[in-house]
């Protein structure tokens, strides 16, 4: 894993191999250089992840708390301290799709939710989970859900 994920260590630790097998007054210092360049870059890179990981269940969890807010990657960025380029880009990084696009899937997983265990007003449901209104709600449930929320509603609710 280690090799794999971190440029140059399959090179030097192929160089450190070189270098032991040879007897030169210096090999022991050259070594000891090579490996401890090696353990750097293993605990920082590590350390790195650990971040990274962290910030992005950190807005998850945020995102999964406020979803019925206005969320963006500013508003966001703000809140954590970082720059919107570089949070949007560790998100993707890290979970393969943008923050926008995780927000949407959660909205309308909230929605279906609401659809299927209430009777609640159609454009209530867009309201309580965060879209401005029933028009831009419904567009998008059908995008994901390739049904409307009414025939969502019908189909998994048919009292």
């Amino acid at each position: 894993f280690v090799i794999e994920s971190i440029p140059h260590i399959r090179e030097d630790l192929l160089r450190l191999t070189k270098i032991f097998s040879q007897t030169n007054p210096y090999t022991q210092d050259i070594c000891s250089s090579i490996l401890s360049t090696i353990i750097y870059y293993v605990l920082f890179t590590s350390e790195q992840g650990n971040k990274s990981n962290t910030l992005v269940e950190k807005v998850k969890k945020y995102i999964n708390s406020h979803y019925s807010e206005v969320i963006t990657n500013t508003t966001l960025a703000e809140k954590y301290n970082y720059h919107p380029f570089y949070l949007s880009t560790i998100f993707k990084q890290q979970t393969g799709e943008t923050i926008h696009n995780y927000l949407m899937k959660y909205r309308i997983d909230r929605s279906r939710d609401l659809l299927i265990s209430t009777d609640m007003p159609i454009h209530q449901i867009a309201i309580n989970c965060g879209f401005n209104n029933q028009a831009h709600f419904s567009t998008y449930f059908k995008k994901i859900n390739h049904l409307s929320p009414q025939e969502f509603r019908k189909k998994h609710n048919p009292i």
